[in-house]
């Protein structure tokens, strides 16, 4: 939602700058908080349009956004949730912004600060909450194994018992060094190629092939707690909940991406 206003109490006397305000310096894995980009030009200068990457690696949902003008200057304000998905410190280098002069000369900028945000775990050991469970677009399973598809529809019914029974199980057992990926998840991962809904449907495909080659019930954990037991998995969902979670519209290369992603995680070898 864009709400434009005129007129009004004179802007700041300044003829380029931005500002970025931060809601929160710890935030949780995956979880939303607030971020204000503020962009000030006046009108003898042409601004270059605002690109979300700016505050790259963080991602970014638009919620509204608010534009004033006082007849000199212009003021832009856009207001977004950001998400992180990576458990450590994130940091963002400062932004900048550019606009280039009307009657010519060279390119004007300014810069925002840099800053950093903590990302923890969301999941507190003693409540996880309800798991993630599938997508509603599965990948049609293997023949012989339609018997584990009945028995998550079952599990996924008490899908709270089961992850706090999981945590009391010993270490996940080593895979097969050096594992047989089969025909079924590849083939059913090469069906999605220029498709453009992908990642709920590879989320699906590698949790399934997590089930099968780990021995563990991939459907009722969530990406956090099988990142913690199984190496690279994180690279791969990572992506996918950005998709499910935040809203994201993933373009032609992330999916192309998240696809390859796939692929080299079931092809990997056990470290």
């Amino acid at each position: 939602m864009v709400v434009a206003a005129c007129g009004g109490p004179e802007l700041p006397n300044r003829d380029l700058a931005l500002e970025v305000t931060v809601g929160a310096e710890e935030v949780a894995l995956g979880q939303g908080f607030p971020v204000t980009v503020r962009r000030l030009w006046s009108k003898n200068l042409d601004p270059a349009a605002w690109r979300d990457d700016a505050l790259s690696p963080l991602r970014l949902r638009l919620e509204n956004t608010t534009v004033r003008d006082d007849g000199k200057r212009v003021e832009e304000v856009r207001r977004f949730r950001a998400y992180a998905f990576t458990p450590s410190v994130v940091t963002v280098p400062p932004p900048i912004l550019r606009a280039r002069p009307r009657a010519g000369g060279p390119v004007r900028e300014a810069a925002a600060e840099g800053f950093e945000v903590r990302v923890v775990e969301s999941i507190d050991p003693d409540a996880p909450g309800a798991p993630e469970l599938p997508e509603s677009h599965k990948p049609v399973p293997p023949r012989h194994r339609a018997w584990w598809w009945f028995a998550a529809a079952v599990l996924a019914t008490g899908a709270y018992i089961a992850v706090r029974r999981l945590r009391q199980q010993p270490a996940v057992p080593d895979p097969d060094p050096d594992p047989d990926p089969g025909p079924d998840w590849l083939a059913q991962l090469a069906a999605l190629d220029g498709e453009t809904d992908v990642h709920a449907q590879v989320a699906a495909i590698v949790r399934a092939h997590v089930t099968e080659r780990f021995e563990i019930d991939a459907s009722v954990r969530t990406t956090e707690e099988l990142a913690r037991d199984v190496p690279g998995l994180l690279d791969v969902l990572s992506p996918c909940d950005l998709v499910k979670f935040a809203q994201h519209e993933p373009g032609e290369t992330e999916r192309a991406d998240v696809l390859t992603r796939a692929r080299n995680f079931i092809l990997s070898k056990a470290s």
